[in-house]
């Protein structure tokens, strides 16, 4: 059996150290909480909305697809509400049940098959992700104000994470900043840099003060409807906390479960510690956390649906009139 090299050996880690330590923080929950105690915590929730929450992924979904037809359009790529939503769920699907999780690359590479550009269809998730991480640390930055003492070192953290996710947006919005950004790159490699296609194709890529809005609102309702969801869920045990102290523990509890691999056992210890505080017992804390998890696999199913209609493009092919329009499609 050949021994891995050191780079295959520490790509192992990397892809599944996150997967191992989120899989035993979990067991580690469960055993301390009691097998039976989470059982019966799962079978006495309410079935009836935890099946709302679930269906309710078509509204978290439609928010996020306008929001990002809308980076699309301003970056120079046109795309029907349409084929942006399905993308969008084909993404999503992808980015859970992938080794890497390629879902935002495939988003992409489903553009460039309509006969969009790749380079500014990449360029365009990576700013909606921003908006994505922009809502939890806003939510992160509530539970850090109600926590303070608890959390006081996330403190800097958070604000640090702020910071740097508002100055990418800003810097992927305007190419005026981007060229000045560039010009802190060393001299030798600023050319070099230049010349690349993938560079030239986004160089004048922006977003205009309107589109900056309207994504930011699409963001607050997407957010809102994931609040939502996970309310629903607090309610089918009967977890009752006020609104804000939901919202941060809804915050703290998102950024912790970015540890690991859909949240999987770091999600978990920060339910029970957050709602600890609250006076909700562990079991009940860590039967709302794998509801939550229910909710991230319930994720999938707008997308395998899509997907299976249309698998994954092997090769781009040329665009067909009713794929790729001129004007930004129809908001839902």
């Amino acid at each position: 059996m050949p021994v891995p090299t050191r780079s295959r050996l520490l790509q192992l880690i990397r892809r599944w150290l996150p997967r191992l330590l989120g899989i035993a923080l979990s067991v580690i929950a469960i055993a301390v909480v009691g097998p039976r105690k989470v059982i019966t915590g799962l079978g006495a929730a309410n079935p009836w909305l935890v099946a709302i929450a679930a269906v309710a992924v078509f509204p978290l979904l439609a928010p996020k697809a306008r929001r990002w037809q809308i980076v699309l359009s301003d970056f120079g790529v046109p795309l029907p509400w349409r084929e942006a939503f399905r993308f969008y769920a084909i993404g999503l699907w992808a980015a859970i049940v992938t080794p890497g999780q390629l879902g935002d690359g495939l988003k992409a590479w489903y553009v460039q098959s309509r006969g969009g550009n790749l380079a500014p269809a990449l360029a365009s998730v990576v700013v909606d992700r921003l908006f994505d991480a922009l809502m939890l640390l806003v939510a992160a930055s509530i539970g850090v104000a109600i926590y303070g003492g608890a959390f006081g070192a996330q403190f800097v953290l958070v604000g640090v994470l702020m910071v740097v996710t508002l100055g990418g947006i800003a810097v992927a919005a305007r190419p005026s900043l981007r060229r000045r950004t560039a010009m802190l790159l060393p001299a030798a490699i600023r050319p070099r840099i230049g010349r690349l296609r993938w560079v030239a194709a986004v160089r004048d890529a922006h977003l205009s003060g309107a589109s900056l809005l309207r994504a930011l609102g699409w963001s607050v309702v997407s957010f809102a409807a994931t609040l939502a969801r996970i309310y629903l869920c607090f309610r089918a045990v009967d977890v009752r906390v006020p609104l804000m102290t939901f919202i941060a523990v809804v915050g703290l509890s998102s950024l912790a479960g970015l540890l690991s691999v859909s949240g999987i056992g770091t999600r978990d210890w920060a339910l029970i510690a957050l709602l600890g505080r609250e006076g909700i017992s562990h079991d009940t804390a860590l039967t709302a956390s794998f509801l939550i998890l229910f909710l991230n696999l319930t994720n999938i199913v707008p997308g395998l649906i899509a997907w299976y209609r249309d698998p994954m493009p092997l090769r781009k092919r040329a665009a067909e009139p009713r794929d790729v329009m001129a004007t930004p499609g129809v908001s839902p």
